[in-house]
């Protein structure tokens, strides 16, 4: 008896730790074994992939209604875009060759019931000229590697006429 019930503890002592940190990497397509967690887990990007389709889909998928990431990895054909204050409108750029992704950070958030997704990133090319700015679009070239934290509650946004921006509501 005392075998069974120390056998029991070791297995339950042994299972703890993976099941409080979610250490189990998920792809774009199977993010719904992590829906319900409040811990962080890491999101692998295959070659290919589309970075802000796939972290959509995996947000739909897990049912993220507030969520704060960060990755690195390899893109191409990204497309970035900055804000003019002034007009209220974003200046893109287009970028077709291969890209480090030094710095990928962004939100998961719900404006007007609808998740979205607010990402910035860091790049650098191959004669590591450095830029940034808001992420549109980008291709993921080699892998990415996505950390998502979700949050205990949802983070709402809505349009802010004064900045022309949908922005987090506070309490």
């Amino acid at each position: 008896m005392k075998k069974i019930i120390l056998s029991s503890l070791l297995s339950v002592a042994v299972s703890l730790p993976a099941m409080a940190t979610n250490s189990l990497p998920v792809s774009s397509s199977s993010c719904a074994v992590v829906q319900g967690t409040k811990a962080p887990f890491m999101l692998v990007l295959k070659k290919g992939e589309n970075v802000f389709k796939s972290i959509q889909q995996c947000a739909a998928d897990a049912k993220l209604n507030g969520a704060t990431f960060t990755g690195l990895g390899a893109v191409d054909k990204a497309t970035l875009r900055y804000f003019d204050h002034k007009t209220k409108k974003y200046h893109k750029e287009y970028y077709l060759n291969f890209l480090e992704l030094l710095v990928l950070n962004g939100n998961i958030t719900m404006v007007n019931g609808k998740r979205t997704l607010h990402i910035h990133s860091v790049l650098s090319d191959k004669n590591f000229k450095v830029f940034g700015g808001d992420m549109e679009n980008a291709t993921v070239a080699a892998t990415a590697e996505i950390q998502i934290q979700p949050l205990s509650s949802p983070l709402v946004k809505k349009a802010d006429v004064a900045t022309g921006l949908n922005l987090i509501q506070t309490q």
